[in-house]
This record gives structure tokens, sequence and C-alpha cells, in this order.
């Protein structure tokens, strides 16, 4: 059916149809190639003409100019008319698909997670991301193009996808939707858990649907036959977004943390890295290849090392030295047959580290002369040779561990010669199942600004106990000999099970050292503990009442104060 704009069109453009017959005259087209005036009756002809077909185009002209207003003004009340259009709309939508994108794009943000650490399993539907997505086709479009950073904080978990059908499509699924966005991964290719586990809520897309429709109802095992075909395809998936990555935490066995090696030189926004070695009881079906020592070498903004080595873990083929690092704050080794040479050399090379834990153990040899650092002020250590190796003028914190194995240099005796030598004073030391001597009183003494003293110890070595005698009779303010670490704030002391029966300890003397520090009002915090052997099976408590005698009513006074058991 033909509208009145349809006839007024049709009758706009027959009324100027004939205008087309207008054309210039072939027998003036000679004139053209030449320099001559026409002849007086041509130039009369030529001049009729010219008025005609201006005559035409100024008719033409404003007819064209009244249609751009009609336009505009059609325009003007189309534009109303969608504006009702959208409201009347809204006005029968149901009201989450009310709000605005920009409200719902922060919405999602704050969907909360499993366990409020603000990641998910990226292999189950219950995932917020997921689950926003299944709400309706809306918020499934701001879900999925609008809010890429919703995809991007994610665990991946061995015992969920040796148990699906395509955890590879899955994983491209979620990356692919984070789009440019830093990731921040949790990746554990452990494969010895046993779980229970459910289908996600309903699905509205047939695609996530059919890649996790591969998970089982049931109490899940690990598929004893199952090779890591499918978990280093995913570490490549994981490794071709390298450069995204701004916090990575990896669990694996050695045959798989190797794949990582192509990462080096593509890790622009990596600011925290770490890394555990584990057994997962798997065989290993090649020979082992070593990581890349440098992987982290020259990352732009990573601040964060930290290596782990699982229970029974031999991570002798993972050898991680970061150097050259600008921001490098903080590096943490527990690895503890690890080469420790490689140590130095970071301590050398990354001049921002202020965190530095290393717990290996077994021979060192000492570096001449000293690696000196000017920004560390908080070492972990076991080994006697590697603190003889450096020199800290800014330390502060120091958490010392005994080492079990043979060394040629005592524990203790190379923290007192590294507090010398660096020229620090302690501030916090926590000294735990060390064999300890008269260096740990020349250490504290040499320490007046600590506020903080942490002692532990599980069992005595030889010599140990007469230390802390004497040790305890310091602490005392009113004393022929000066006291030791005036400024100390709190005290903890862990102490063998023998402890108990030992007044020399845990007695008078240390009742009367916490006592005249509260009075003075400097130490405000003390623990006092008894540790159980656990081949003893005795009911050791404290059997000097004496002490608790004294230290109750300070207790009643307002000091922190724990004792156990």
């Amino acid at each position: 059916m033909r509208t009145l704009a349809d006839v007024f069109v049709q009758l706009v453009v027959q009324c100027h149809a004939s205008k087309l017959d207008y054309k210039f005259p072939e027998s003036f087209a000679p004139l053209l190639k030449t320099n001559d005036f026409p002849a007086t009756c041509d130039a009369e002809a030529l001049e009729k003409l010219t008025k005609s077909v201006t005559t035409a185009l100024h008719s033409i002209t404003y007819d064209m100019e009244c249609l751009v207003r009609v336009h505009s003004q059609l325009k003007s009340i189309r534009d109303h008319l969608l504006l009702v259009e959208a409201d009347l709309k809204k006005a029968a939508m149901a009201p989450i698909e009310r709000l605005p994108t920009e409200m719902l794009m922060e919405i999602f943000k704050l969907v909360p997670d499993q366990e409020d650490s603000g990641a998910g399993d990226a292999f189950s539907l219950r995932w917020g991301p997921f689950t926003v997505s299944h709400v309706c086709r809306r918020w499934r479009t701001v879900a999925t193009e609008n809010c890429p950073e919703i995809w991007a904080y994610f665990w991946l978990e061995r015992y969920r996808w040796d148990c699906m059908k395509d955890p590879i499509s899955m994983l491209s699924l979620v990356l692919s939707r984070s789009k440019n966005w830093p990731l921040k991964i949790e990746f554990v290719a452990v494969s010895i858990a046993d779980e229970d586990t459910e289908e996600g809520s309903a699905r509205s897309d047939p695609d996530e649907e059919d890649l996790a429709s591969g998970m089982s109802r049931h109490t899940r095992r690990r598929i004893e036959n199952s090779d890591d075909a499918i978990t280093e395809r995913l570490i490549q998936l994981l490794v071709e977004q390298c450069h995204r990555w701004k916090e990575f935490n990896i669990n694996a066995p050695d045959r798989l943390i190797c794949h990582l090696s192509p990462i080096r030189g593509r890790l622009q926004s990596l600011v925290t890295f770490e890394m555990r070695h584990v057994l997962d009881g798997l065989p290993r079906v090649r020979p082992l290849r070593p990581i890349d020592p440098a992987i982290l070498d020259g990352a732009p903004l990573l601040e964060t090392v930290e290596i782990l080595e699982g229970y029974g873990a031999d991570s002798q083929a993972a050898l991680i030295a970061p150097c050259l690092v600008p921001k490098l704050t903080s590096f943490s080794d527990e690895r503890q047959k690890a080469d420790g040479a490689h140590y130095l050399e970071i301590v050398r090379t990354n001049s921002s580290l202020k965190s530095l834990s290393v717990k290996h153990r077994g021979t060192f040899a000492i570096s001449t002369p000293e690696v000196v650092h000017s920004s560390i002020t908080s070492l972990g250590a076991c080994n006697g040779s590697f603190l003889r190796s450096i020199r800290l003028p800014s330390l502060e914190h120091v958490f010392l561990a005994g080492c079990n194995e043979p060394q040629s240099h005592s524990t203790i005796s190379s923290l007192y010669d590294l507090i010398n030598r660096s020229m620090c004073s302690l501030t916090i030391p926590c000294i735990q199942n060390c064999s300890v001597d008269h260096h740990l009183i020349l250490a504290l003494e040499a320490s007046p600004e600590l506020t903080i003293l942490n002692l532990r110890f599980s069992e005595w070595e030889a010599g140990s106990i007469s230390t802390m005698e004497s040790l305890i009779i310091r602490l005392k303010t009113r004393s022929t000999q000066p006291a030791l670490v005036p400024k100390l704030q709190s005290l903890k002391l862990g102490l063998a099970e023998s402890s108990a029966l030992n007044p020399g300890i845990v007695g008078v003397n240390l009742g009367t050292a916490i006592e005249d520090r509260w009075r003075e009002r400097t130490l405000l915090s003390v623990s006092v503990s008894i540790i159980r052997q656990v081949r003893s099976g005795n009911d050791v408590g404290f059997s000097n009442t004496l002490l608790r005698d004294m230290l109750d009513p300070l207790r009643e006074e307002g000091l922190d104060l724990i004792m156990s058991p």
C-alpha cells in the first residue's frame, strides 16, 4: 500500500524528470576546442539555453532543500517516538534488565566467589562470571563483552580437568572473555585429589554445557593411566598469555614446571610469582628437563618471588635465580637442597630487594669479599656459611632456623658475625631450634633497638640450657650487669619440655624480669609455652607455680600474657 510520502516523492521526481532533456548542443562542441568567439546567432542561442538550465537548477535545488527540511522535521519526530518506545519497553522489563550497563559492570565485579578471595574455579559453572552470564540475555552480553576483569582471576585444579570432556576449550573460552585484562592465576597440577563435585546451576549457553558435560556428579578419582598431555597443553595456553600475568601461582611437579621456560622476556605485567614443587605419585615418562633459571630475569614490574617445596619433593631441576629485576623487593626460597651459590647472585644483582628468605642447608662456599646489600631489612636463613657471605647494613628483622645437617659454621655465631660486620641493630629477631651459645647474648647486646624477641626451641642442644639461663638473668633490669634489649616490648618463648622442670629458665628470674619491665611500662606482651615432644606422651605443664603466681596479677593489670599448656 502506497503512503502519502510515496506519492509526494513520486510527484516531485516527475516534476523534475523533464529537466533531463537539457543537453549540450553538439553543434557547439567545436567551439570548446578553439579560442574563437561564437557567432552572434550562436551566442544568443547559448545565452537562452544557459538561462533555462540555470532556472531548472534553482528549481530542483529549492525542492531538495525543502526535502532536507522535511527530513529534519521527520527525524525529530522519530527521535521523540524512539524515546517514548524505549520508556514503554523499559516499563515492561523485569527489574534486573532496567539497570544501566555501567552499574551492572560494578555489580559483576562484586559477585562473591567461593572463598571470598576474589578468585574462582574456572572449570565450574558455579563460578561467579558463569552465574551472572546465565541470568538473562542482557546480563550475558554485559558479562561476556563489557566486563573482562571478572574473567581474569581464577584457579585451575587437575582433579577437575582430568575428568572433563574438553578442558582446553573451556580455558580458551575464559581467556578470550578476559580479553587484555591482567591475569591472576593459580594453577594446581597435582593428580592426587579425590573430590565430590556437582553440576553448576541452570545453563543458557550450549557451548558451556558441552565443555562441562564431562564432569560427573559423583566422587572423582585420579585417572591412574592418564598422561600429562592435557596438562601440558593447558600450561601452553597460559604461557601464550604470560604477557598478561599479574599474579601467577603454580603447584606442580618438576616434570611440568619445566614447561614455563618460554615465558622468559615476556613478563611485562607480572608482579607476583609463586611456585610450589610437589610430588603427585605419577611416574616420570621421559627424562626431566631443567627449567631455564633466568625465566624471571628483567621482569619490569616483578616485586615478589616465592618458591616453596612440598613434603618429599626434590626440586633439583627447578633452579630459578631472578637477576636484574628492577622492582624486586621480596624473594623467598624454602627449598633445602637447592644449589646455594645462586642466592648470592640474587642479592648482588637486585638493588631494590628488602626481604630475603633462604632455607638452603648443607655446604656452602663463603663469598670473598662479602656481598653487600644496603636495602635488605628482613632476612630468613638456616645456613651459617650464607650468613658469613653477606653484609646487610639496614638489617632489622631476622628469622633464624636451626639446621639438622652438619655445617662448617654455627648458625648463631654466624648471625653475630653478620651483625658485627654489617654494623646493624636488629629490632625483631626470631630464633628457632638453633644450638645457642654465648654468641646469642652477644648478638642481643649488639641490638639495643630490639623491640620483639621470639625464641623457640623444641629440643635443647648441648650448652643451650646454660646460655638460656644466663640470657634470662640478663633480661632483669635490676641486675649487676646491664640489662639486655632495654626497649623490649614483646617476649615470646617456646621452650623444650624439660624447661618446665628447670627453675633457672621457667622460674623466679624469668618472672622478675617480666615484672620489672612491666612496671617500667616497656614490656607489653609475653607468651611462654612448653613444647611437648610427640614421643614423650607426658602431660607436662608448669610445675613451678611460682611463675604463674608472679605473672597472673600482671595479667589483671593489663599485661598481654599467654602461658601454655
